[in-house]
């Protein structure tokens, strides 16, 4: 099990250094319902992720094991998954802003202002249950709990770990504002601007550094 949860560890640091979800964060602790807002968004976002791991763990859990009772289906997926990751991140990479560019929020950030704690959950539930990289490193650790034949108790642990770990970067924040309040302000403001400006250059090498590690997981697993 420690193993497992050494191998999926570098997956759900990834997670905790998506820039939307953290940028998200810092939006809602700057509207006019800061706690009840970022609160709402964190747990959405990691029910959503849960979803997805889980879901990785039972569809590989269904797929019968081949020869000698092992089955090759969970790490050629690690494979292709990481294959995919590496692919997103030349494209990020590729897309990132110059230095003269000028970088705006998304239009669903600029209408954070005024949502309820149960939007803010449904909105922190849909985004990381579909983004694409969360999709990735969710489903990739529940497959590698599954494939390292972790069951009841242990399973549940592992991608407890993963959960708590991948949401962890997004809950920082809430806590620095409960315990300063507004004197966090300038300090949010300057890492929301930072991370919209770095945002896709991020993002290609989290999904590099991910794709190394899934392909590399699959691999040794074969």
């Amino acid at each position: 099990m420690l193993t497992v949860i050494g191998e999926t560890l570098p997956l759900a640091i990834a997670i905790a250094f998506s820039p939307f979800g953290v940028v998200a964060v810092v939006v809602m602790l700057l509207s006019s319902y800061p706690r009840a807002t970022s609160i709402g968004f964190v747990l959405g976002w990691a029910s959503g992720i849960a979803v997805v791991g889980v879901a990785g763990y039972l569809l590989a859990e269904l797929v019968p094991d081949g020869a000698g009772g092992v089955s090759i289906v969970g790490p050629v997926t690690l494979v292709v998954l990481g294959s995919v990751s590496i692919g997103f991140a030349a494209r990020q990479w590729r897309g990132r802003p110059s230095a003269d560019d000028h970088v705006e929020l998304p239009g669903w950030m600029s209408r954070i202002d005024g949502l309820s704690a149960l939007r803010s959950f449904a909105l922190g539930a849909a985004l990381s249950a579909t983004k694409p990289k969360n999709i990735i490193l969710a489903f990739g650790s529940g497959v590698a709990a599954s494939t390292a034949g972790l069951v009841g108790a242990q399973a549940v642990v592992v991608l407890g770990v993963f959960l708590g770990v991948s949401s962890i970067s997004l809950g920082a924040p809430i806590i620095a504002f409960l315990i300063a309040g507004e004197r966090v302000y300038s300090g949010l403001e300057s890492i929301r601007d930072w991370m919209i400006r770095h945002n896709s250059a991020m993002l290609g090498v989290i999904l590099l550094f991910v794709g190394v590690v899934l392909v590399g997981n699959g691999l040794r697993a074969l």
